[in-house]
C-alpha cells in the first residue's frame, strides 16, 4: 500500500480528486457501529474491498442478516460471497433488465401476454421464491382457460443469487431495507467533518492505517456512550 491519486464522482457527478490514501468501513444501519474497515491506496476501487470487508464482519461472528450495499458492488461475485458466509445480500442493480418476453425487471417471471407474476412468499425448506399468477389480470384474459400459463412458479434462490434475492427485488420489504443504506452515507460524511478522516496527518501507510483504526476506536466509543446516555434518561 501506498500513497496515490484517487477519484470519486459527487451526487452532481463531478470528480473530486485527493492524493493519499481510502478508508473503507462496513457499517451497522441501525445503530452507526464501524465493524471493520481497510485501509488501501486511493485509486482502489470499493468494490474490490467488499469481499474483504464481508470477511472481518464474518469473522466477528456475524451471520443471518443482511448486508446493504448500492449498484457499484453489483458484481455477481460478492453475492456469492455473503450467501457463503450467511449473509443476505440486497444490492441495487447496475444494469435493469429488458422484459424479453419471460422475465420483468425484477427478474419475476411473466405469463403468456407478459405480465409479472405476483411474489407470494419464500420457502425457507428449498430456499425457493414462490409467485402466483396475477389475479386481477387473469380474470379478464381470453386465455384463462387455454391453460398455457401455470398458476404457480417457484425459483430456488440458488439458481442465481443476485437475480433473486430474499425478499423479492421490487418488493416494498426490499425497498425498505436499501432505504436503510442511507446511515452509511451519513457516518461517512460524519467522520470526515467531525474526526478529520479527510485530512490523514501522515504519509507513512503503517501510520495512516494506525490513524484510521484510532478514528474507528473513538467513534465507535463516543457512539457507544451517546446511547448509552439517551438510553439512561
Amino acid at each position: 500500500m501506498y500513497p496515490s491519486w484517487g477519484v470519486k464522482s459527487n451526487s452532481q457527478g463531478r470528480h473530486n480528486y485527493w492524493f493519499g490514501y481510502k478508508a473503507h468501513y462496513a457499517t451497522t444501519a441501525s445503530t452507526h457501529y464501524l465493524l471493520a474497515g481497510i485501509t488501501t491506496s486511493a485509486f482502489i476501487a470499493d468494490v474490490s474491498v467488499a469481499i474483504p470487508l464481508m470477511d472481518k464482519i464474518a469473522s466477528l461472528g456475524v451471520k443471518n442478516t443482511f448486508v446493504l450495499m448500492d449498484k457499484g458492488y453489483d458484481p455477481q461475485a460478492i453475492y456469492e460471497k455473503a450467501h457463503d458466509l450467511s449473509f443476505e445480500p440486497i444490492i441495487d442493480l447496475k444494469r435493469v433488465p429488458k422484459n424479453d418476453g419471460e422475465i420483468d425487471s425484477f427478474y419475476a417471471p411473466t405469463c403468456v401476454l407478459e405480465y409479472s407474476y405476483q411474489y407470494e412468499s419464500f420457502d425457507k425448506r428449498y430456499y425457493a421464491l414462490k409467485f402466483k399468477r396475477p389475479e386481477t389480470r387473469c380474470r379478464d384474459c381470453p386465455l384463462n382457460n387455454e391453460g398455457l400459463c401455470q398458476k404457480v412458479i417457484k425459483i430456488k434462490q440458488g439458481t442465481d443469487v443476485r437475480k433473486y434475492a430474499h425478499p423479492r427485488r421490487g418488493s416494498l420489504a426490499w425497498k425498505k431495507l436499501y432505504k436503510k443504506r442511507s446511515s452509511a452515507e451519513r457516518v461517512n460524511a460524519y467522520l470526515k467533518e467531525n474526526y478529520q478522516l479527510n485530512n490523514t496527518n501522515y504519509y507513512k501507510a503503517s501510520r495512516v492505517v494506525v490513524e484510521h483504526q484510532l478514528i474507528q476506536l473513538a467513534y465507535n466509543l463516543k457512539t457507544f456512550c451517546q446511547q448509552k446516555l439517551i438510553k439512561n434518561k
